[in-house]
Formats: structure tokens, C-alpha cells, sequence
């Protein structure tokens, strides 16, 4: 089918319907801007970007992907698929989204300046990444690192290498202390045996107009108090009682549904009354007797998600029993993983017959932060944490708020799969020299496979390791690099290094080490000096034999800069089938602009 060279306008009556694709120039610029855009922000030199609607509103301060793409209103019907994908990728494993992107958008553009016809482009490019996937995932692959989370040391080159790049505009200080903050916060919510969680574990509690070297990690949860003072904190005496366990622990019953007297959200059926009988009086007197039976059974705290009703209020204070009202839904999960609790029912729960849904705290004690009451609930071995976040400024906190889900997240799949590959696009100029290592060992098949001709394969492979190559340029910490696109790559390890000159006789005169830091001053006659939109196509031209490709002896070896291995699988992945899908649609239709 011949492909269409522009837009297409079909207009018919009540109609403003309009046909694109992705050889009208208007897309392609579109598509170079929305890279570079989002190419900018990525890797230690990465600019941060402020969004705000033409009609004004609120501002966005980011270099965060999630943050970006969210306040990014976008229209075209190619970026918003591609924005979506990435999303789906974020949504999962919340890093890795401007990788995502960028190859993405790098490899579309690449593919419409070649000859070589889309449906060919396709097949390569998802039998490259398949290659580069497998080689990844081997035990053969020699860039591929077995990350101890127990070694501190090592889970801190995790931790910063996910959080410099982000935090570059702050000082080197503030960087420190929310690397340590990020590592406290791990470390406490990883659980001592398997169960089913309904949070994440990690509370955010944040407070602009402070000081942001003032966040800390608590253990247990922060739940604002209204009732009490916000000028002194008051000591509290909440009954305990023997748990099961033997220990005296404070009980606690938890009520999702409202206790403001309130049939209608109580209960959806229908029913009838008799005349003399008031609804709401009679959901209040059940309410009063079930806070009796709550005190009976010794209770020391009731956490109600909606509103208690005043009646209700003043029997519990009478009864000393301490509570807490409106806390919403989005505090109930942390709630429920903290203290064991199960919902109780107010209307059909019957206390006598026996309930063993209560929740247990080891301590529940009156703090003040930034003019504002809280009850620190605290229980000994839950992994459940408060992380109080400070901050001068809104966006900051929003930002910091952002790269803390990403780190422990990340940190959390290192627990399923502790592998991590060398970063600063290290581990992409590896996995582009061995997939044309591998294109090259078995050309002849692919070309019957395929058939196709030479050219054709070679230069889909020059696109796609360009693409690698050209995104490894912006994670590198050596502006030089970035600004100039010359490259020095090693021909041992084939990893990016970053040299104070291209001069290869006083490279030993200087400090030189690759990206990822891992090898320092190799010797100068296994360097070679290349531009990225040259690497790929000398490779093709000469024979790269990857059995002599060096792998790392030492044992205690590993880099400095890493990225987590099953974030960038994903990863790339998402990223070739993501630029597959809109290579393989022909139009695209959406209303007039």
C-alpha cells in the first residue's frame, strides 16, 4: 500500500476531521522538538523545565519525567500515544521514563530519513532489541553487575546515581542528606517476612516554608490531630491492654463509614420506619452503643476515615477513649499495614458474638510540626514509615516528593532482581558494539531470513545503534561530550570515557575513567576517538570479535554510576515496540486544530 506524503483534510458537512502521518514535516518537527525537549532534561546536565497552559494557572518546576509528561497538555495524536507508553512504563517502575522517550523519539526520527521501507525497519528493530534483551538477561553478559542490597557502599551508588542527576541544581550538601534519607527510608520499610500490603509503606508528610535539611524518615505514621493543641504537646495516657501476644499494646478499631448520624452513606437499600421513629437520632443511639462496646472491650483508639458526630465526641472524651476523624481515604492503607486493623462495620458489627479485626500500636504520643497537631502511632517491626519532607519552596517538595517513590521503588526491585548495569550510557555503548558483534556473526542468515540486502540491514543497524549511542552522549557527566558529539571509546570494554582532551599521547598525563567509573586509565592504543553518527557505521565496516571483549576479574569491582537492570530492560523494550507502533500506523485522524 503506498504511503501518504502529507496531511490529508476530508472535509464533509459538520465535519473538521483531519488525516496525518508521519511524513508531513509539520509531525516531524513535532516529533524533533518533543525529543529534544525532553532530551534536555536528561542525564547530569539536564535542564529543568517550567510548564504553564496559555491561560495561566499553576506553574510546574521539573526534571522529572512523571511531573513533565503529566502537566505537558499535548495534542498530537503521535506524542500523546508515545507519552502514554512511557507513562504505562513509569506507572510500574517510576524511573526510566526519559530513557523511554528519548529512544523512542531518537529512533523514529532516525527512521524516516533511511530508504529502507517501514515494514523492514520494523522486523530489524524488534529482532535487535530481542538480541540486546537475551544478552542482557544471560549469565554471559559482561556488563551485567550482582548487586548486594546489604552493602551500603553499593546501595548508595544506587541511590546516587538515580538522585544527582535530579537534584544537580541543589548543593552538594542537600544531595548528600536525601541520599541518606532515601537509604533510612528503605532500609526501614523492608518487611522481616512475606506479606500482602496495602500501601507502599512510605507516608509522605510535607511542609513548605522550612527548611529542607530538616526532613527526616519516623518510624510509624503521622496523623494529623486537629482536636489537640498545635501550640504545646500534651501528654498522653491512652488505655492499653494485653495483646495476644502477651504484650500490653494499645488496641485500635479503624471505621471507614461515617459516624456523623448519617444513614444514606451507611447503608444502599431500602427500608421502612415507623412514623414515631427518627432515622438519624436512631443511627446515633447505635453509634453510642457500639463506642460502648468499644470501651468494653478496651480500645484506646478509633481512627474514623469520615466524620464523627459531635454526640459521639463528647461520649468518647467522657469515656477517655482517644480519636481521630476525617482521616481520608488516602491515609487508610498505611493505617491498615501499621496497626493489623480491619474495617468494622457500624451498623451490622456485634462486639459480644466476638471481633477480631482490632489493630495494635506500641505507643501513640502528641507532636507539633510546623504549627500543626499529629499523633506519631507507632508499632515495633512494622515496616511503616512517615517521611517528613521540608522544603522553601512548593515545587521543590513536589519534586523531592517525586524521586523519593522512584528511589524506593527502584531499591524495591533490587530486592526481586539485584542486578545493575554501568551507567552514564556505559552499558549502551556495550550493547551496541555486541549486537553489531552479533548482526556481523550472523549476517548471512539474516539476510535469508529477512530477504533483504546488505545496505538494507547495515543501515538499520547504524540507525539503531546510533539511537543507543546518541542517548548514551546525554547521561555522560562530561559536558564536552555532550556539547561536541565526539566520543572516546575503549575497545576492551567498549564503554564511553570522558578524557580532558582527544589528544590519545597525554591522556596518562590527565585523570581518565570511563562513565561509569569503573576502569580508569586504560592504555591509550585500545582507545578510539569517534562521532556518534560515525561509531555505528565504522563498526559495521570492520569485524568486532566479542570473545576478546574483557569482562570484569575483580571481584569486589563495581561502578559508580549504575542504572537497575530490570528498569532498563523495560526500558528499552517499551521504547522499540512504542517507535514499532507508530512506524507501523499509516494515518492518524483527530479533530482540527
Amino acid at each position: 500500500m503506498t504511503q501518504l506524503a502529507g496531511r490529508l483534510d476530508r472535509p464533509s458537512a459538520g465535519s473538521h476531521l483531519q488525516v496525518d502521518c508521519l511524513e508531513n514535516p509539520a509531525i516531524r518537527t513535532r516529533i524533533q522538538v518533543f525529543r529534544d525537549l525532553l532530551a534536555s532534561c536528561q542525564g547530569p546536565h539536564g535542564k529543568a523545565k517550567v510548564v504553564q497552559n496559555s491561560l495561566g494557572g499553576h506553574v510546574t518546576w521539573t526534571k522529572s519525567s512523571i511531573r513533565l509528561l503529566s502537566a505537558m497538555p499535548i495534542s498530537t495524536p503521535v506524542l500523546k500515544l508515545i507519552a502514554s507508553a512511557v507513562q504505562g512504563h513509569l506507572q510500574k517502575f517510576k524511573d526510566g521514563g526519559l530513557f523511554t522517550a528519548n529512544v523512542c523519539l531518537s529512533l523514529l526520527d532516525s527512521s524516516l530519513k533511511t530508504d529502507v521501507h517501514r515494514k523492514l525497519l520494523i522486523e530489524f528493530y524488534e529482532r535487535f532489541v530481542n538480541i540486546v534483551d537475551d544478552y542482557l538477561g544471560s549469565s554471559k553478559c559482561a556488563c551485567k553487575f550482582k548487586i548486594d542490597v546489604f552493602n551500603l557502599q553499593n546501595v548508595m551508588a544506587v541511590l546516587k546515581s538515580l538522585c544527582r542527576p535530579k537534584l544537580s541544581h541543589m548543593r552538594s550538601e542537600v544531595q548528600d542528606k536525601l541520599c541518606v534519607l532515601f537509604l533510612d527510608v528503605f532500609l526501614s520499610t523492608i518487611p522481616s517476612e512475606r506479606h500482602d500490603y496495602f500501601s507502599d509503606r512510605v507516608q509522605m508528610q510535607c511542609f513548605p516554608n522550612s527548611d529542607i535539611l530538616e526532613s527526616r524518615c519516623l518510624k510509624g505514621l503521622l496523623v494529623e490531630c486537629p482536636e489537640l493543641s498545635s501550640v504545646t504537646e500534651k501528654s498522653l495516657h491512652v488505655p492499653s491492654v494485653p495483646s495476644q501476644q502477651g504484650c500490653v499494646k494499645i488496641k485500635v478499631a479503624l471505621v471507614l463509614e461515617s459516624m456523623s448520624g448519617d444513614s444514606e452513606g451507611l447503608v444502599d437499600a431500602t427500608y421502612e420506619t415507623k412514623h414515631e421513629v427518627d432515622v438519624g437520632n436512631a443511627v446515633v443511639e447505635r453509634m453510642l452503643s457500639l463506642c460502648q462496646q468499644l470501651v468494653h472491650c478496651g480500645v484506646g483508639l478509633l481512627l474514623c476515615q469520615r466524620v464523627i458526630h459531635p454526640r459521639v465526641k463528647v461520649f468518647l472524651r467522657q469515656a477517655g477513649l482517644l480519636f481521630v476523624d476525617r482521616l481520608g481515604s488516602a491515609g487508610v492503607p498505611y493505617i491498615r499495614d501499621l496497626t493489623g486493623a480491619a474495617p468494622l462495620s457500624v451498623l451490622t458489627v456485634n462486639m459480644e458474638e466476638g471481633w477480631s479485626g482490632f489493630g495494635w500500636l506500641d505507643g501513640v504520643t502528641h507532636q507539633i510540626l510546623c504549627d500543626k497537631s499529629y499523633l506519631h502511632l507507632t508499632q515495633e517491626n512494622a515496616p511503616v514509615v512517615t517521611l517528613v519532607l521540608k522544603s522553601s519552596l512548593e515545587e521543590t517538595l513536589e519534586e523531592v516528593k517525586a524521586l523519593s517513590h522512584t528511589s524506593t521503588n527502584t531499591l524495591q526491585l533490587l530486592l526481586g532482581d539485584p542486578h545493575v548495569l554501568p551507567g552514564g550510557g556505559c552499558w549502551l555503548s556495550h550493547v551496541a558494539a555486541y549486537l553489531t558483534a552479533k548482526i556481523q556473526e550472523d549476517k548471512s542468515s539474516l539476510l535469508n531470513e529477512f530477504e533483504c540486502t546488505e545496505s538494507q540491514l547495515n543501515a538499520s543497524l547504524d540507525t539503531f545503534t546510533y539511537c543507543l549511542l546518541s542517548v548514551a552522549m546525554r547521561l555522560t557527566s562530561d559536558l564536552s561530550i555532550v556539547t561536541s558529539d565526539i566520543v572516546s571509546m575503549d575497545t576492551e570494554h567498549y564503554h564511553i570515557w570522558r578524557c580532558p582532551n582527544t589528544n590519545v599521547s597525554n591522556m596518562h598525563s590527565k585523570t581518565c575513567s570511563c562513565n561509569c567509573e569503573l576502569h580508569w586509565l586504560a592504555e591509550s592504543d585500545k582507545f578510539e576517538y569517534v562521532s556518534v553518527r560515525e561509531a555505528s557505521g565504522q563498526w559495521t565496516k570492520q569485524h568486532i570479535d566479542w570473545t576478546k571483549v574483557a569482562t570484569v576479574s575483580e571481584e569486589d569491582a563495581f561502578p559508580r554510576v549504575v542504572d537497575a537492570l530490570a528498569v532498563m530492560r523495560n526500558a528499552l523494550k517499551m521504547a522499540v515496540a512504542t517507535a514499532n507502533t507508530v512506524l507501523s500506523i499509516s494515518q492518524y485522524i483527530h479533530d482540527g486544530d
